[in-house]
């Protein structure tokens, strides 16, 4: 019966422990790097307390351990304010000490990110114990629990052979071995292009001189290059033959002449034109119908008065060539000039005059007040042979519209202009001078659901324009705004932060994949136009990192609304924008434990008693047969 309850005794000494959380761990960014990369090993603090939870740490001493002849120390960074440390590099020991400064650390805190570059392979530990007592700010000494972290280092793969290789629609000679590395591939006459297939036999490597490659008439030598992870590589080539089955054309696929209406006509070689008087030169553009044909006399021309002939010529391959003559007379008089041109001379919307001069953007964002229901275009176009067609829906709804312009010239040239209509929400004022804030809003307004400011060429919003919104309790949105008060975000300040100034920036840092960047503090409500990316009802997650690159997940399943996704920033500094996960964002194992812990513990708990109960059952039974008369 003793060692039973010496058993009992031991288990339960075993499980109270657990139900306290008192834990000093580390984490690292990568499991398996490779040699002569670094990797950031994370110091966490986990001593919170359900029973007292407002416990500090008040002081913290520990020491990480490594293996000097594995791992480099390459420096420390605090995430929760400087502290003191020491490196012993020739020990392998870096030393953590925060002192008693008046100043506590929560009780669950990642306060250091150590980085490390990998000297060698192999299986190593990282293990944390204690350099002398830690205490809470209550004092009591924290009774620790440590857990290190295990990486394996790996050396770089040196693999060169290539996966697989072929030519889309055709058949390679030989036959693809990885131990192979010329082929050959004839091909028709017609054949410009082709579509060369390689991957790779493993995720370390990588090739490049694959995808859709042009074809020349005769042989074309392509070659692929696959580079190990270690830097050695192997070239495979695939020599293409492209039939050259040419006539000898002779015919002209293009002709053009700046400031005149001549166009290629076929079986046309003789082409006239009058310019006006300013006219002194003219550019002549061509091209040969054969792309291997000699073709001369383009480019530009002097023009005198009267008439100036040219000739363009092109000779075929097979000695075969045309002259085609270009007759320009210029006038001693001024004539009016036909532009051809796709561009618009002017675009006016509600009355807003459209700056078109930059070449480089035809998307511009164009905001309207809520009582604008449909919205009036008036355009003129370059060239007076040009067509106009407006698509998208000009009823406008509240929110972002998008309204296409597209400019067709005869030529085939076209150029798309596209708006984005923004139509303010209801009970929206737009406030185009901060310093008449108070003249132009109503402080005694009743349904003023929030304010937002147009033409603002600075980000910071002044202290008074946030006293005065707070004191008549109005809800802030700013407005990141172009020169045509278009919406591009809007930000809600929470109200025990409207004393304090912002730099209310929202950057677009990266638009391949939407990646912004902001200052602004945790809990701020973002609305935010994502319309150029991702279409309405689509489902994005929305994950932020900050200075150590340790994504989280913000929000998941949020929905696209008219162009427009509303979330709450978590306090970090960069927030990306996908469909895709980015990273596993849960440590299924732990999770398990955290959710279950209790259940396991009372389990394990009635495991025992069982066990004790049926223990004493059988001494019982064998104590009462012993008992018993032998008759």
């Amino acid at each position: 019966m003793k060692r039973i309850k010496y058993l009992f005794t031991f288990l339960l000494l075993i499980i109270i422990p657990s139900i306290v959380s008192a834990f000093t761990y580390l984490e690292s960014s990568i499991q398996n790097p490779i040699v002569g990369s670094s990797i950031y090993i994370q110091l966490n603090v986990d001593y919170q307390n359900k029973n007292n939870p407002d416990l500090k740490i008040k002081d913290f001493h520990i020491i990480i351990n490594y293996d000097p002849n594995y791992f480099k120390f390459g420096g420390l960074s605090w995430t929760s304010g400087a502290n003191s440390y020491s490196v012993d590099e020739k020990n392998g020991k870096v030393y953590i000490d925060k002192e008693d400064n008046g100043r506590y650390w929560d009780t669950y805190i990642s306060p250091v990110v150590i980085k490390f570059t990998t000297l060698k392979a192999g299986i190593k530990e990282f293990s944390v114990s204690r350099n002398g007592d830690s205490h809470y700010n209550t004092g009591d000494i924290i009774s620790q629990s440590f857990s290190g972290v295990t990486i394996n280092t790996v050396e770089p793969s040196t693999n060169t052979q290539i996966g697989t290789l072929y030519v889309e629609g055709y058949t390679l000679t030989p036959t693809f071995s990885k131990t192979k590395y010329e082929y050959y591939l004839t091909v028709p006459s017609n054949v410009d292009k082709v579509n060369i297939v390689a991957t790779s036999s493993d995720n370390k490597q990588t090739i490049t001189g694959d995808g859709t490659v042009e074809l020349s008439y005769g042989k074309n030598v392509k070659k692929i290059l696959v580079k190990a992870e270690n830097g050695a590589s192997s070239v495979y080539t695939i020599t293409i033959t492209r039939i050259d089955s040419r006539t000898g054309d002779t015919s002209l696929k293009s002709l053009s002449v700046s400031g005149t209406n001549i166009r290629y006509e076929e079986g046309k070689t003789i082409y006239e034109a009058t310019v006006g008087k300013s006219t002194d030169k003219v550019l002549i553009s061509a091209t040969a119908t054969d792309s291997n044909a000699l073709l001369t006399g383009t480019g530009e021309k002097e023009l005198k008065i009267g008439e100036n002939v040219f000739t363009v010529n092109v000779s075929s391959s097979n000695n075969k060539e045309t002259n085609y003559e270009i007759r320009i007379t210029r006038s001693t008089e001024e004539i009016e000039v036909v532009e051809e041109s796709s561009k618009l001379k002017s675009l006016i919307v509600y009355n807003m005059n459209i700056n078109l001069d930059n070449e480089d953007n035809y998307t511009y964002l164009i905001g309207v007040s809520n009582d604008i229901k449909t919205l009036p275009l008036t355009y003129n176009t370059l060239s007076s042979t040009a067509t106009v067609k407006v698509t998208g829906d000009t009823d406008l709804k509240e929110g972002i519209n998008l309204i296409k312009i597209k400019v067709t010239e005869v030529n085939e040239e076209e150029t798309e202009y596209r708006l984005l209509v923004y139509r303010n929400l209801n009970d929206t004022m737009i406030i185009d001078n901060l310093d008449n804030l108070s003249n132009t809003v109503d402080a005694t307004g009743t349904n003023l659901d929030l304010v937002y400011y147009s033409k603002l060429d600075s980000a910071i919003i002044s202290s008074n324009i946030i006293s005065y919104l707070n004191s008549y309790d109005r809800t802030l949105y700013y407005n990141k705004v172009n020169e045509y008060n278009g919406l591009l975000y809007q930000v809600v300040i929470p109200s025990d932060l409207l004393s304090n100034e912002f730099k209310l920036e929202f950057n677009n840092i990266e638009s391949n994949y939407l990646e912004y960047q902001t200052n602004l503090p945790k809990n701020t409500e973002v609305t935010l136009y994502v319309g150029d990316t991702y279409s309405d009802n689509t489902s994005i997650k929305i994950f932020s990192y900050n200075e150590n690159e340790k994504y989280k997940l913000v929000t998941d399943g949020i929905l696209v609304k008219n162009g427009y996704v509303t979330f709450n920033l978590n306090g970090d500094t960069n927030y990306v924008f996908t469909t895709k996960e980015l990273i596993s964002m849960k440590d299924n194992i732990k999770d398990f434990i955290n959710n279950y812990l209790y259940y396991l513990i009372g389990g394990l708990c009635f495991l025992v008693v069982i066990f004790i109960i049926v223990h004493k059952n059988k001494k019982k039974k064998i104590a009462e047969t012993k008992n018993e008369p032998l008759y």
